[in-house]
């Protein structure tokens, strides 16, 4: 079925291909006569369904389209339990239609299963490949087979060869099963221990009812040890499964030896770890232990300690010990979370600088797993110290680390900073260099944007020289995507059966499937492409923009304002220019807003009953209306662009008069309430600057949407408007020079 990929005439740009393929490919049978109802008699009318395909598959009995038609069929009886006729469809089609042969292969084992054929089920399922996201279904499927036809020296051999299979618990427990029923019971009591070790609630009582059959039997390999049971709790204790230690295990009436002492440490750290200060008196009891003089008993203990004052909120006490231990026991296993406590501790005490000293006491340790997050802490407090030399040595260090983050925005507010410091210290060069750089790799991030603007707000301080030159050291290479791994992606092309065939929950789930495993462009843009296909516009955006967003990926700059326009439309345009004149709020704005609040999404509703474009509550919109003499009935009004655009824009003029046509303070307002905006003005350090005032709001969910709204306000101000200019230098159309 590869002949639907023909050549087409190239286009400058292999995102408006692939664009283009998609949208000039059309369903086999479009030039035929089946009838166009046939994609509603699907999902309503399916009686109707059969009938006008079966005349379909009649009339043209060798026309390609058969092989969609008869695959829906037979989901279509598939769904419908009718294995019969399903097994029939599918089996017509079995090797020839190649994109979806895992989904045919699957559905078919389903069916011999449903209909006791169990043989014919065990050979569908083999066939189907590793590459699959049927894959280990189908194993689970072929092990239960075997195991019910008890052909257990199979299994054994399998799970031997396919040993990586046994981490998943559920094989394990088969796998054990069948070394039982083989009566090779030591080792199947160590495949028990594994996954006792490792499982809880249902599964461990079974684990641990079939070892104390073993047991009883003589088998004494099958007890638990004390040893055993002191690693699971530490298991569960690396995991922070606290809740299941505290009801799974008791602490010791009597200390006998080393072992169960720390398994009772560990049962107390799971207690303390949750504040849970109930059992903080035993710690008394192992305090005897010390009389042996094991320092690792010894160090536990003061730990513990340590711990109890801590959630006592005895803090003078607690400190004392804290800073004996990191100081006696060096490299010991818990003193990143005891330099985590003193960090705590000296926030509640307000005590600063104690702070900062164990910090970087702390950050000198590179083995601690924290360092991105305390790096992160200690270059913005001495950014806003005004110690500039010391927040850039903290960034530069953190930067090493910031390809471990998930969140792109972490690195990029981090160069923001590094700028930001160098302006002050005066290092105009290397702020010039840096801010081209930001904005060649990420010209639509909001900290590229503010980058831009301490070169905009400060022109005394730099010259079109230093720019030009900025701009010309910066690698522009092109790159271009290689479109025959488009053609011939069997991935790709089984998603784009999916859709065609309009089976979108599943090719949803292969969308996401593939993303997971995309390593190239096109891959990427493919996943990105089909989300668009299937609705899924945040999905869709959220591709593109962790991994296309560099100039250089594009030939021309008209190729990168074309592609990001589609991604930032002017929707409901004439709605929003008319609101825009009528209430002097600018149109980039609203914009912004409405595309961070509903994705454009006219019939969006959150869960806190915000609707439509702009997300309005009823009361904030019925109160907007009294004021523009606007007559509001239901809910179901502000569903209406015409509606809800207007009352919307005049809210965020409301907004933005109050805050001084202020539009961080009106974005956080939109988000956090103008209530909490006050307060946060209120209390915020003397002459702060408002890009430093939104990064210390206390409310993260309206921290990022001003990182996301005013982030969008700029996009579309440089997508329409060109705003990235400098000494009569347009910085984006430069690099395409």
């Amino acid at each position: 079925m590869f002949f639907i990929f023909i050549i087409f005439s190239l286009v400058s740009n292999p995102i408006d291909e692939i664009t283009s393929i998609l949208k000039d490919i059309k369903p086999y049978y479009s030039n035929l006569t089946l009838p166009k109802s046939i994609e509603t008699d699907f999902k309503e009318n399916q009686n109707q369904f059969f009938t006008i395909t079966s005349q379909f598959l009649d009339k043209y009995p060798l026309n390609p389209t058969n092989y969609r038609i008869i695959f829906l069929r037979g989901y279509l009886y598939h769904q419908k339990k009718d294995f019969q006729n399903s097994i029939i469809e599918f089996k017509k089609i079995l090797g020839v239609y190649t994109e979806l042969q895992d989904y045919i292969l699957f559905y078919l084992g389903e069916g011999y299963e449903s209909t006791g054929e169990i043989l014919k089920a065990y050979q569908a399922y083999a066939l189907i490949t590793e590459s699959s996201n049927f894959f280990g279904r189908a194993i689970k499927r072929k092990i239960d087979i075997l195991f019910s036809l008890k052909r257990f020296e199979e299994i054994r051999i399998f799970f031997n060869r396919e040993s990586q299979l046994l981490e998943d618990l559920s094989f394990s427990m088969i796998y054990a099963k069948t070394l039982i029923e083989l009566k090779q019971e030591d080792e199947a009591i160590l495949q028990l221990k594994k996954i006792w070790f490792q499982s809880q609630n249902e599964v461990k009582l079974e684990v641990e009812g079939i070892l104390k059959k073993f047991e009883q039997n003589g088998k004494q390999i099958a007890k638990i040890s004390a040893l055993e049971s002191y690693n699971r709790c530490e298991y569960l204790l690396q995991k922070g499964d606290y809740f299941t230690i505290k009801n799974s295990f008791k602490v010791s009436q009597i200390v006998s030896n080393i072992t169960s002492a720390r398994t009772d440490i560990c049962i107390l750290k799971a207690f303390l770890y949750t504040g849970d200060l109930s059992k903080s008196y035993q710690i008394d009891k192992l305090k005897k232990i010390k009389e042996k003089k094991n320092k690792v008993i010894s160090y536990y203990i003061l730990y513990l300690d340590s711990l109890k004052y801590f959630y006592e909120k005895k803090y003078d006490e607690a400190e004392k010990k804290f800073l004996q231990l990191i100081e006696e026991y060096k490299l010991y296993p818990d003193n990143e979370r005891i330099y985590e406590y003193l960090i705590d501790l000296y926030d509640k005490k307000g005590e600063f600088e104690k702070k900062y000293t164990i910090l970087d006491q702390y950050l000198k340790e590179s083995y601690f797993s924290k360092r991105g997050y305390y790096l992160n802490n200690a270059y913005w407090y001495h950014y806003k110290n005004k110690k500039y030399k010391k927040a850039i040595s903290f960034i530069d260090e953190y930067l090493k680390l910031s390809d471990e983050s998930d969140d792109l925005r972490d690195g990029m507010r981090a160069r923001y900073y590094r700028i930001k410091s160098n302006f002050f210290l005066k290092n105009y060069q290397l702020v010039v260099e840096e801010t081209i750089e930001l904005i060649s790799e990420d010209p639509l991030n909001y900290y590229s944007y503010l980058s831009y603007l301490i070169l905009k707000d400060n022109p005394k301080e730099f010259s079109k020289e230093l720019l030009l030159k900025s701009i010309k050291a910066v690698n522009k290479t092109r790159k271009s995507a290689d479109l025959t791994l488009f053609y011939g992606n069997s991935k790709i092309l089984k998603i784009y059966e999916l859709i065609k065939l309009q089976l979108f929950d599943l090719g949803k789930a292969e969308t996401f499937n593939f993303l997971k495993v995309a390593k190239t462009d096109i891959e990427y843009l493919s996943s990105a492409l089909f989300f668009e296909e299937l609705n899924l516009y945040r999905s869709s955006r959220n591709v593109y923009f962790r991994e296309l967003r560099k100039l250089s990926f594009f030939k021309s700059y008209k190729d990168f304002i074309t592609f990001w326009q589609s991604f930032y439309p002017k929707k409901y345009n004439n709605d929003v220019t008319n609101a825009s004149k009528k209430y002097n709020v600018p149109t980039s704005f609203i914009w912004g807003i409405m595309r961070e609040e509903s994705a454009y999404n006219p019939f969006a509703k959150s869960v806190s009953d915000a609707y439509g474009l702009m997300q309005l509550l009823y009361s904030t919109a019925q109160e907007t209306a009294d004021r523009i003499n606007m007559r509001l009935g239901s809910y179901n009004d502000l569903y209406k662009p015409e509606i809800n655009i207007p009352l919307g824009t005049k809210y965020l003029s409301v907004l933005l008069n109050m805050f001084s046509n202020n539009f961080y303070y009106t974005a956080a307002s939109y988000n956090g309430g103008a209530t909490n905006v006050k307060r946060w003005i209120s209390s915020a350090p003397e002459n702060q600057d408002i890009y430093d005032f939104s990064e210390d709001i206390p409310f993260e969910e309206t921290n990022r949407y001003i990182y996301k709204v005013i982030g969008s306000y700029h996009t579309y101000q440089l997508l329409y408007e060109n705003s990235f200019k400098l000494y009569g230098v347009d910085i984006i159309k430069e690099f395409f020079e």
